[in-house]
C-alpha cells in the first residue's frame, strides 16, 4: 500500500521540477539541479549559455549557417543573408556578407547565444538571426 501511494506523488511533483512552458530555460535548468540536488553553478554575465563550432557554411540564398553547442545538444544557427548585408553597410563594409559575418563573428554567436538563453527558436530548433538581432 506504501509503495502505491509513493508512485502518484513523484508523478504529480514532477511538472514542478520542469517548469512549465512560460519558464525560462535557465530557470527550468535551476529548478532541475535543485530538485536533485546537484550543485548548479550561475553562469558569469558576460558568460554564454552556447559555445561555438569553427565551421560555417555559407549559403548565398539564406545567409550563413553555423554551430553552436548548448552542452551536447548540437545547435544550428543562421545568420540571415539580407541582415548581415545590412551589418556591413551600417558599419561601411563590402557588400560580401561571408566578409562581414567574419569580421564580426563573435557578436553575432553572442547573440544567437541570447536568442536561443530566450528560447527564441524556430519550429525547427534553429536559431535564426534576422535583421532586428544583428542591428549594432
Amino acid at each position: 500500500m506504501g509503495w502505491s501511494l509513493a508512485v502518484p506523488r513523484l508523478a504529480r511533483s514532477q511538472p514542478a521540477v520542469e517548469g512549465n512552458s512560460s519558464d525560462s530555460p535557465t530557470r527550468q535548468k535551476t529548478a532541475g539541479a535543485a530538485a536533485c540536488g546537484c550543485l548548479f553553478l550561475r553562469r558569469k554575465a558576460d558568460d554564454m549559455p552556447l559555445t561555438p563550432d569553427a565551421g560555417i557554411l555559407p549559403s548565398k540564398f539564406n545567409g550563413v549557417y553555423f554551430v553552436m553547442f548548448n552542452g551536447a545538444e548540437r545547435v544550428l544557427c543562421l545568420a540571415d543573408y539580407a541582415a548581415l548585408q545590412d551589418l556591413g553597410a551600417r558599419h561601411k563594409m563590402s557588400e560580401d556578407f561571408l566578409e562581414v559575418f567574419r569580421a564580426f563573428r563573435p557578436e553575432i554567436e553572442k547573440r544567437a547565444s541570447a536568442k536561443f538563453d530566450a528560447g527564441d527558436r524556430d519550429t525547427n530548433g534553429n536559431v535564426v538571426l534576422i535583421g532586428a538581432d544583428l542591428n549594432f
